[in-house]
Order: C-alpha cells, then structure tokens, then sequence
C-alpha cells in the first residue's frame, strides 16, 4: 500500500510540472499574440495618419511620397501574422502525454 502512494504521489508530481509547463506555454502564447496584435494596430494607426496626410497635402511631391509610405505599411501590415505559427513538437498535448 504504501508502494502504491508513493506511485501515486510521484505521477501527481510529475504531471504537475507537466502542467506547468503548458500553463507557461499558454501564457507565452497569449502574451505572443498580444504582441502581434498591438504592433499590427500600431501599422494601421500609421497607415490611417498617413492617409490623412496626403489627403490635405496639396504638394504633389508630398503626396507621392505619403502614397509610398502607405503602401509600404499596408504590405507590412499585410505580412503580419494575427497568430503565432503552430509547432510541431512539443505541443501541450504532447507534453501531457509524456511524448516529447
């Protein structure tokens, strides 16, 4: 019997630190994702004052080069995944099952 809990209290143990694991892997993602988020609506933010801009310039210079500035944030924008890209080793569910 006292075999069996100390069997007991070392798989609890082990599949504690396993959750540990996933719960900080889970925070790093979130926090991840927050990080994408804030910097792509710091790009559309810039995108929409310079649009404003080359709409009340009147210099056509002026006007072009906001209308590249545009573009350039709108492809960065465009290239700025909304999501962090999913592993293929090491996921939270391999963790829990003990494969990696």
């Amino acid at each position: 019997m006292l075999k069996q809990d100390e069997e007991l209290e070392d798989v609890r143990a082990a599949f504690q630190k396993k959750l540990k694991i996933v719960e900080q892997q889970l925070e790093n993602e979130h926090e991840d994702r927050l990080n994408f988020l804030h910097e792509k609506h710091e790009l559309e933010t810039k995108i929409i004052t310079l649009q404003e801009l080359a709409a009340r310039s009147g210099d056509e210079d002026q006007v072009r080069i906001y209308q590249f500035n545009i573009s350039s944030f709108i492809s960065l924008n465009f290239f700025i995944p909304t999501e962090r890209p999913k592993r293929r080793e090491g996921g939270c569910l391999e963790i829990l099952l003990g494969i990696v």
